[in-house]
This record gives C-alpha cells, structure tokens and sequence, in this order.
C-alpha cells in the first residue's frame, strides 16, 4: 500500500499502523504484516516533503 501525505510520515505511520491492525492485520517481525489468510502486506509512506526532496535532486 502506498500513502502519500502532505504531513511528515513520522507522523502518519502510527495512524497507517493502528489502520491495519484495525483491519486485523498482524505483524510478525517490523518489516511483515499478515492477513489472517496469510497474505504479506507492507506498506510505504511518502510526504509531500520527500516529493519535494525528489523534484529538487533532478
């Protein structure tokens, strides 16, 4: 799952987090999330200043 966000994501992860508990999603080790199926999920957080970060490098 990608999140863009105009927040900083250290900011949103702990809400990204608490969503996919939520949806009952569990995390084995801090790198893998499962569906009670067994599916991995993972997920990516990128801020408008990452974006930024990005434009001004290229």
């Amino acid at each position: 799952m990608s999140v863009l966000s105009p927040c900083p994501a250290e900011r949103v992860e702990p809400i990204v987090v608490e969503e996919m508990t939520a949806e009952g999603l569990t995390r084995p080790d801090p790198d893998d999330w499962r569906s009670a199926d067994g599916p991995p999920y993972g997920y990516h957080i990128q801020s408008d200043e990452q974006v930024e970060e990005t434009r001004a490098a290229v």
